[in-house]
């Protein structure tokens, strides 16, 4: 967005640190700047340059209530991406809320990645742990949910109930790649199809689904990391990696139905 300021944090309070389990106030919040080695770095912008980034409260700005302290209020509470203002580059509004899997599988902060995409100036959201797609209205609004599972995902993840255990897992190839999880979401406007990737923790394959508004059109094995990221001509593209973990980019049709 050319229009668009660096981003800074609103002014927090003069001792830098909130002590609050009240999770309303924008200054507490920063960019999430967490997610999986197989993701592709991908923000959003709505048709009035505004940016949407996935946002979370880290300990250093809140020493009472983050993934690791008062979990089961952090994960109730807590808003998952912001919208910032393109003419200021700042943090202006915080949507989005955890699935239910977070409150009732504890501790699941390994997985905890939030993917946005926009459709219309509508806001879809993704989250790593969690088969649902969730559609945010302009303003804002939760309009509905859909979405399917993944094929073949290994789902059983290790719990981290603290910072030191989390840092010990995210650092751990094993960890990371030995799981699925939903990573990317990419909207296709011409062809009015939103396509989804996931991990299934398989070194060697993943998936992707492709939807037609809350339909699932197909669900197809791909390379290890597969982001659909555009089109031009007949072919779409997807942002990958090769078994040896070389950098690579994919070009491929779909059949029509």
């Amino acid at each position: 967005v050319s229009t668009l300021k660096p981003y800074t944090f609103r002014k927090r309070k003069k001792t830098g640190v909130y002590a609050t389990t009240d999770l309303s106030d924008l200054g507490m919040y920063d960019f999430n700047w967490d997610n999986s080695r197989l993701a592709t770095g991908w923000l959003p912008a709505n048709s009035r340059d505004q940016l949407f980034i996935p946002v979370n409260i880290t300990r250093s700005a809140n020493r009472s209530c983050n993934r690791f302290t008062n979990q089961d209020i952090y994960y109730r509470d807590v808003r998952t991406f912001g919208q910032v203002d393109a003419a200021t580059g700042q943090l202006v509004h915080v949507a989005g809320q955890f699935p239910e899997v977070y409150s009732t599988k504890k501790y699941l902060n390994l997985f905890s990645n939030t993917y946005l995409e926009m459709k219309d100036d509508s806001v879809f959201v993704s989250y790593e742990a969690d088969k649902g797609i969730y559609v945010y209205s302009p303003d804002l609004r939760l309009q509905y949910v859909f979405g399917s599972e993944g094929k073949g995902m290994n789902t059983d993840y290790p719990l981290s109930s603290s910072a030191e255990e989390y840092y010990n897992l995210s650092f751990a190839d094993s960890c990371e790649f030995n799981f699925g999880y939903y990573t990317h979401l990419f909207y296709a406007k011409e062809d009015k199809l939103l396509f989804r990737s996931y991990t299934t923790g398989d070194p060697l394959r993943s998936g992707l689904q492709v939807y037609a508004d809350k339909t699932l059109l197909g669900n197809f094995e791909v390379p290890r990391k597969f982001n659909v990221i555009g089109k031009a001509g007949d072919y779409f593209y997807a942002d990958g990696q090769t078994s040896s973990g070389a950098t690579a980019v994919y070009r491929f049709k779909l059949k029509p139905l």
